[in-house]
């Protein structure tokens, strides 16, 4: 029998299952397994979904993990890391060069422009001190162990985005969509009804924050959350339309927190499609505002901003979506101004870009994932 291994520190919600097609690989008898690694790195215990809990499987050491693939049929099996390189997770990627005959994949669904657009001159000099000489000796040394066979990547990629297209792989590349492009296809009839939605990305609550090293302190959540409320405020007077919020799925909210606005959880892509407009700050989800072609507004404030220069870059990112969509962003600190309905008109070759740069791929476009992707992995199963 084929099995597929998912390797990974993160929860496997609903939503990444449907990613990473787990039912439609049960469904054509390919088992399934989760390989939960989070007590390796002393990570918080993952809140897998109910329906996968079953297939979770536990591992403590380096040494157990290591000793659990390499006792895999490799033929038969496929292993799933479903992680990026970082100096900390090297032992992992030691694992795959030990490992050299498995079959090591990775599922880059989603890889939307999370990045910098500063140079690197620029990072230099904002970089602390402090942290500059180890920065520059880890990245020095993990090219030469690379380089060296010391260290490996998956050799296996499925990809959604025609901007990973390029990207190489020892033994084979597949493109996919990304999981909320699925979901589009899957109803990509819109309406538009007279409400607002936001995006939220659980700023300065993530359960993640303490894997990122981000520090939270009860004054930064008091603050943004007044900055939030404020703006919901102001949108629901001017523009004559109530906010409905699309709450992160992995934070538990205390309550109120949204003022006494309605908190619709686990439906973002119907609360986008019948919206009239979409909030957000950098969440994955605006995918489906891009494929329902809904007007963004982008929102930071000083919080952000000033969180942004010590830890998570969250104010970059904002900055950096807004400019692939050609959307405005609205600093929430500053004297807020009504906009009117030109404002709403989006960019529509920006769109199209970017639904094809990071959320589906040429050959994929108008596919299902789960209509190509049982062959793709028998291809790599027999190969």
């Amino acid at each position: 029998m084929y099995s597929i291994y998912h390797i990974t520190f993160a929860s496997i919600t609903d939503y990444l299952g449907y990613g990473l097609q787990i039912d439609t690989c049960l469904n054509n008898n390919i088992d399934v397994k989760i390989l939960d690694i989070s007590k390796i790195f002393n990570f918080p215990k993952p809140q897998h979904s109910k329906q996968f809990k079953k297939l979770v499987i536990e591992i403590d050491t380096y040494n157990e993990l290591f000793d659990f693939i390499s006792r895999l049929e490799i033929k038969n099996s496929i292993v799933n890391i479903q992680i990026t390189y970082e100096w900390r997770f090297k032992e992992i990627f030691r694992m795959m060069s030990r490992l050299n005959q498995h079959k090591f994949s990775i599922f880059l669904l989603g890889q939307l422009p999370f990045h910098s657009q500063h140079s690197l001159v620029d990072k230099f000099f904002t970089t602390s001190i402090s942290k500059l000489p180890k920065k520059i000796v880890t990245q020095i040394i993990s090219r030469l162990l690379f380089k060296l066979n010391f260290l490996k990547l998956q050799n296996i990629l499925f990809y959604a985005g025609e901007t990973l297209s390029s990207l190489p792989a020892k033994k084979a590349k597949f493109p996919i969509n990304f999981f909320d492009y699925d979901r589009y296809l899957e109803s990509s009839s819109s309406k538009t009804e007279c409400y607002a939605v936001f995006l939220d990305d659980g700023l300065f609550q993530h359960p993640d924050d303490k894997i990122v090293g981000n520090i939270i302190t009860s004054e930064l959540q008091s603050n943004y959350r007044k900055s939030l409320n404020h703006f919901f405020d102001f949108v629901e007077k001017t523009m004559k339309i109530k906010v409905i919020v699309s709450p992160h799925p992995k934070v538990n909210y205390t309550d109120n927190f949204f003022g006494s606005r309605e908190v619709v959880l686990n439906r973002s892509r119907e609360l986008v499609q019948n919206s009239k407009i979409v909030l957000c700050h950098c969440s994955s989800s605006i995918s489906f505002a891009v494929c329902y072609n809904k007007p963004i507004y982008f929102l930071t404030d000083d919080n952000i901003i000033s969180f942004s220069k010590k830890f998570q870059p969250f104010n970059e990112y904002i900055h950096n979506f807004a400019t692939h969509l050609n959307r405005p962003v609205v600093n929430l600190s500053e004297p807020l101004m009504p906009w009117n309905e030109e404002a709403n008109q989006i960019d529509q070759v920006a769109y199209n870009n970017f639904k094809l740069n990071y959320l589906t791929t040429i050959q994929t476009q108008n596919v299902l994932t789960k209509d190509i992707i049982i062959k793709d992995l028998l291809e790599v199963f027999n190969n």
